[in-house]
């Protein structure tokens, strides 16, 4: 993560898009963050992006018929509180 600092026109736009998790990450680390590293990346730099990162991360686990539950925010929040 050293480049964030070198590049922070390319990282401040995608901090600012408004749904960074659907939104290529600079530098290169679309592909080579693992789908948990990029949770915990949104979690870092987007807390309010979270949720809707968790549920794309238990959309790769347990495959996408899970992930895709319309699940209370609440509910999915306090079983995902270790992540955050």
């Amino acid at each position: 993560m050293f480049q964030c600092g070198h590049f922070t026109q390319a990282w401040k736009e995608w901090f600012d898009t408004e749904v960074p998790e659907d939104t290529i990450i600079p530098d290169g680390y679309s592909t080579s963050l693992s789908t948990l590293h990029k949770l915990l990346l949104i979690r870092s730099w987007c807390p309010d992006r979270t949720i809707p990162m968790a549920k794309l991360y238990v959309a790769e686990v347990m495959g996408k018929q899970v992930g895709h539950l319309d699940v209370d925010e609440h509910l999915f929040y306090s079983v995902f509180s270790f992540f955050l």
